[in-house]
């Protein structure tokens, strides 16, 4: 299995580098899949919808993506509350859970984007047990598989220095039923910054954002490479740098029975 996973492209607003730069790393890696986890646009206009939709196309690589909270308006209350996914049912695909087969691994995705909520930051996203039921079936229907891959925009984890940053709601409830499932990785975006851990024995690696200006203090425009086969897996981290993409650090992994360890950080050698 091999994935390249990004994450927060916010066509529409600002970028640090020409997305060229982006494509072209991405088809020299030449990947099984990419995933992308949500905010494929800043502000839901129609503009950025047909921008990322012409991104994805001349990939040339099969996709697979979610929507994020920047992909429904915050500005037009209207389309919001009453038709918030039509321009990305139109321009991206499916809100509803998605689904990849590859070879030795099988990918799901979820929305766990909300139009509305009782709360005052409607950027946090829900993961609802309807949700994990239909994971759940499908990954009951899937045989001979590896490797089982679950994409979300809204963090399962965040490190302490990002605490201020809300969690997904429900999601401390959904672990271990994803886990019991057979999840074995959980990919997410929404923060802006890298990172990966282990919780009730599934990987959860978050992606940082490859090219746009809204970046946390200190974090650096990139994305994550993730290679797998059978009990072992690797996430590489790559950083922009100098108008290109090169490996910042790696992390591995190995399943013992039934639970995912980290074997370790190192530091990445630039090819």
């Amino acid at each position: 299995m091999h994935i390249i996973h990004i994450s927060d492209l916010h066509f529409g607003h600002p970028m640090q580098c020409d997305l060229a730069v982006l494509s072209s790393s991405i088809q020299a890696m030449a990947p099984d899949l990419v995933v992308i986890s949500g905010d494929l646009t800043h502000r839901a206009r129609t503009r950025e919808y047909r921008e990322s939709a012409l991104f994805l196309e001349q990939l040339g690589i099969s996709y697979l993506t979610v929507p994020g909270n920047h992909d429904v308006s915050i500005h037009h209350p209207g389309e919001r509350l009453f038709h918030p996914w039509k321009k990305w049912r139109t321009h991206i695909g499916s809100t509803g859970i998605v689904r990849y087969n590859g070879a030795d691994f099988t990918v799901v995705g979820i929305n766990t984007v909300r139009r509305f909520g009782w709360y005052w930051d409607w950027s946090r996203g829900r993961i609802s047990s309807e949700q994990v039921r239909e994971v759940q079936k499908y990954l009951a229907s899937v045989e001979g598989k590896s490797i089982t891959v679950l994409v979300a925009h809204h963090p399962f984890w965040l490190p302490d220095a990002y605490r201020n940053r809300a969690l997904i709601m429900k999601g401390e409830d959904a672990l271990p039923r994803l886990a019991a499932s057979g999840v074995d990785l959980i990919l997410g975006g929404h923060v802006h910054v890298p990172f990966c851990t282990v919780r009730s024995g599934m990987i959860i690696s978050n992606a940082g954002a490859p090219c746009v200006k809204r970046l946390p203090e200190g974090v650096m425009n990139g994305f994550s490479s993730i290679r797998a086969e059978q009990r072992q897996l690797v996430i590489t981290h790559w950083v922009l740098q100098d108008k290109q993409y090169i490996p910042q650090q790696k992390n591995r992994f190995i399943k013992r029975e039934d639970r995912w360890d980290l074997l370790g950080e190192t530091t990445a050698e630039h090819p």
